[in-house]
């Protein structure tokens, strides 16, 4: 190929690229463009549209009229990248960047983002899910455990979205599970940095979810409600042809994330943490988040909590524009992939403007009771292996109540529980009721020796606050399996799974506290397996 053959190439891919983020137009036939009436911008448009299946029919036609050409062989690999086919989109693009002497940036990247996915996932599983309309994607091992209750989850938030959004994907949909953060930078633009600033765990991109295991968090993670969250996302995206914005989209996806596993009415559960946000926000000397400061990505704020304010704000304003008209969720999707800005389309669909929309949504929170919770403190995600008990200590900011705490545990060591319970409620008469540390290892105490109502007694005020640490659930779901509340037991054992399905205890417990049968038995299997 010629220099000027080889700069022509490279041209004329860079404005594909460019063409491809400006989406809105449906492919049509152009005089000059080949037999078959189409043109890589066509692709590239498609891709961009989140319309991979007609993508894949457009390229095939492309493909046909002009099989040497270098910029369709680049076009090609990205077309394998988003059907999954790493390694071949890797061939293709690599071999197409031959013919460009100084390839321009854009262009690598997207080559490099190939060869560390594929890299990634090279040794993964495929895995069918049972509802036959996910595919999972895993390193063999404990991760495997994840699949089942992944299958349910995406099973039933399908369902639920058809019914809500009238859209359910007719292909079988990709979701690679990894088991290391690190993994995550690797298959997408984010760094390490991003993920742990930000929190950031799971991505919906490349016509695909992508969601990190909960082992790879100290306290894992409400995992089964974010892999709901990221598959919002493929619809909305698909449904709006990419077309709405970060904030709505982050909101809609909130918004949604907790249908597989609330009843028909129920409406969107605000979290203690959520709610506390938002009252300091709009508190005098409180400050909401720009709607605009949350592009391009929730993952590039600058810390976990303004992401977890932004995500409430996004949340509660779903909330208000649906709670004002029946279907106006529905029906601003469909005006924004009809053209519409967002604004444009919250207007056609439930009256308010621009400006109007900043004055009702400070009265819609007003109106919602919040109260800043004195004492709380929003925990972050924590990346990593499992702190040693020194350091675990070091949370307990008290000197003499991490002495207290100590003694506690030494005791108790010696099977000196009622001695060690004077010692623990020491150090919580300094700490506050709250803390989680001390409260689980004095229910547990207390659990020792038959005092269950104590014990469940001293954890309530902390999961009050904190409703998704899984240890103090575990804890709480124990003492009311040992009073005999199955049903209460099993309830506790349930949220804990959704944050953290390693803990032997929660599937052992399950198998206890649930009525004989599949699932029960399921947890069982489990129990033994983690044990």
């Amino acid at each position: 190929m010629t220099t000027k053959r080889a700069a022509m190439v490279a041209l004329s891919l860079t404005a594909l690229l460019l063409v491809a983020t400006g989406g809105g137009q449906t492919p049509r036939a152009r005089a000059g463009s080949g037999s078959s009436g189409f043109e890589l911008r066509d692709v590239q448009r498609l891709l961009s549209q989140w319309r991979t299946a007609e993508a894949t029919k457009v390229y095939g036609a492309v493909a046909r009229d002009k099989p040497r050409d270098p910029a369709v062989a680049f076009v090609g690999g990205r077309v394998d990248f988003y059907n999954g086919h790493y390694e071949r989109a890797v061939a293709k693009m690599s071999r197409a960047m031959r013919y460009i002497a100084s390839p321009p940036s854009t262009l690598r990247r997207m080559v490099s983002l190939a060869r560390s996915t594929a890299a990634t996932v090279k040794g993964y599983k495929r895995v069918l899910g049972r509802g036959g309309h996910f595919a999972f994607y895993v390193r063999p091992g404990k991760d495997e455990i994840l699949l089942r209750f992944a299958s349910e989850t995406l099973e039933a938030v399908r369902a639920r979205l058809q019914s809500d959004l009238g859209y359910a994907p007719p292909d079988v949909i990709r979701v690679e599970i990894y088991g290391k953060t690190t993994d995550l930078a690797s298959v997408s633009s984010l760094t390490e940095k991003d993920i742990e600033r930000t929190g950031t765990i799971a991505l919906c991109k490349y016509n695909r979810l992508m969601i990190v295991s909960p082992r790879a968090l100290l306290r894992g993670y409400t995992w089964r409600d974010t892999l709901a969250h990221e598959y919002v996302h493929l619809v909305v995206s698909r449904l709006s042809h990419n077309q709405v914005p970060i904030w709505l989209q982050e909101g809609l996806a909130k918004f949604f994330e907790a249908r597989w596993r609330l009843g028909p009415e129920a409406p969107p559960p605000l979290s203690p943490v959520q709610r506390h946000l938002l009252a300091e926000a709009i508190a005098p000397r409180g400050k909401l988040i720009k709607w605009r400061a949350m592009h391009p990505s929730m993952a590039k704020l600058p810390s976990q909590r303004h992401t977890a304010l932004a995500f409430a704000q996004a949340q509660t304003a779903v909330q208000m524009l649906a709670a004002r008209k029946p279907g106006a969720l529905r029906e601003m999707i469909a005006a924004m992939r009809a053209g519409a800005d967002a604004w444009q389309a919250v207007k056609r669909a439930t009256g308010l403007g621009r400006r109007a929309f900043a004055g009702v949504y400070r009265k819609y929170l007003r109106g919602l009771g919040l109260k800043r919770m004195p004492g709380m403190h929003p925990p972050k995600r924590r990346f990593g292996k499992r702190l040693s008990k020194e350091k675990r200590l070091l949370r307990i900011r008290e000197t003499k109540a991490r002495k207290y705490f100590r003694l506690a545990d030494m005791l108790r060591q010696r099977q000196l529980t009622r001695a060690a319970i004077i010692e623990y409620r020491k150090a919580r008469t300094l700490v506050g009721k709250r803390d989680s540390l001390v409260a689980n290892a004095l229910a547990r105490a207390y659990l020792e020796i038959g005092e269950h109502d104590k014990a469940s007694n001293v954890l309530l005020p902390v999961l009050e606050y904190y409703p998704e640490m899984a240890g103090p659930q575990v804890t709480l779901a124990t003492a009311y399996l040992r009073a005999g509340n199955k049903p209460a037991a099993a309830r506790h054992f349930k949220i804990a799974l959704r944050v953290n399905p390693f803990n032997p205890a929660v599937h052992c417990g399950l198998s206890s506290a649930l009525p004989d049968g599949d699932e029960a038995k399921a947890h069982r299997a489990i129990c033994q397996q983690l044990r």
